[in-house]
């Protein structure tokens, strides 16, 4: 929420701009192991939902990546054995390039979406 109250003069001014937020698959299937950062990401998902109704037609696009495990912490065997490809996600090719992605003009059309980033951890359709 700071970071587009930073970036929304910045868009208004250059009438376009991309912003990628991180969140975590929690945000759709959330956990009991985490339910405080699951609440707070489902807000995140519709406070973008939001700033895209808005802004959308002023050429912004704002969207968020939701990892599953990502290989910045350490491996537990109990959150692999949840994993379908058996690994966490590498930071700088899996998410680095995802968010690379979502920043460049390659996907002009893509604005308000949460991409699941996990692995295939999240079960749900």
């Amino acid at each position: 929420v700071r970071a587009m109250r930073h970036l929304a003069p910045i868009f208004a001014r250059q009438k376009s701009g991309a912003a990628v937020s991180v969140s975590t698959y929690a945000a759709r299937e959330p956990e009991l192991t985490y339910p405080l950062s699951a609440v707070f990401r489902a807000a995140l998902s519709g406070f973008l939902k939001l700033c895209v109704a808005r802004h959308g037609g002023e050429g912004w696009r704002i969207n968020a990546v939701l990892p599953g495990f990502v290989d910045n912490y350490p491996s537990k065997p109990e959150a692999l054995a949840k994993i379908p490809m058996g690994r966490y996600a590498a930071v700088e090719y899996e998410m680095g390039a995802t968010i690379a992605f979502l920043l460049s003009e390659d996907p002009g059309y893509i604005t308000g979406q949460g991409l699941l980033v996990d692995g295939g951890l999240v079960r749900a359709i």
